[in-house]
């Protein structure tokens, strides 16, 4: 992993402006204490909401990234959140460490263990018992069903 200085992680292309799937580090980004990481990804699919949750593509080994789909990507697959909008066939980077937006599926309690929906595209539902994988983060505040909220993520697929 790289630290950089001067990357704009909101830069969207329709070349490969880096290698796809290097991850860089920003130390302390603007109103924020802690590290984000983010991984650079070629889009697949639109990555176009904003907290949607992002997989490598099926048989995919590299980061050709698509949206996360229910009961068939593990969270093991995932490998970041969009923070803003990537065409699709275009290159950007998703934040797959730190403090992030995160959309959800059905509400959650503060400090609720994250996993892939089972519904619902792309989104976020709290971690059950029932599951015996992984999670890829937590919410910091309760967030409603279909909403947006803050979640410290992990995603174990980057």
């Amino acid at each position: 992993m790289r630290v950089v200085s001067g990357i704009e992680v909101t830069t969207v292309s329709t070349t490969a402006q880096f290698p796809v799937g290097s991850k860089f580090s920003v130390s302390s980004p603007a109103g924020s204490t802690q590290a984000q990481e983010w991984i650079y990804v070629k889009a697949s699919t639109g990555l176009t909401v904003v907290g949607t949750l992002v997989s490598r593509a099926a048989g995919s080994g590299t980061c050709d990234a698509c949206v996360a789909t229910p009961n068939s990507d593990s969270t093991l697959r995932v490998i970041g959140v969009v923070q803003h909008a990537i065409a699709d066939g275009s290159f950007g980077f998703v934040q797959c460490k730190g403090i992030a937006t995160v959309l959800i599926e059905t509400g959650v309690s503060a400090n609720a263990g994250l996993q892939v929906g089972n519904t619902t595209d792309g989104r976020a539902d709290a971690l059950t018992a029932a599951i015996t994988g992984m999670g890829m983060g937590y919410s910091l505040a309760a967030i409603s069903t279909g909403d947006t909220g803050q979640a410290w993520i992990n995603c174990p697929g980057a």
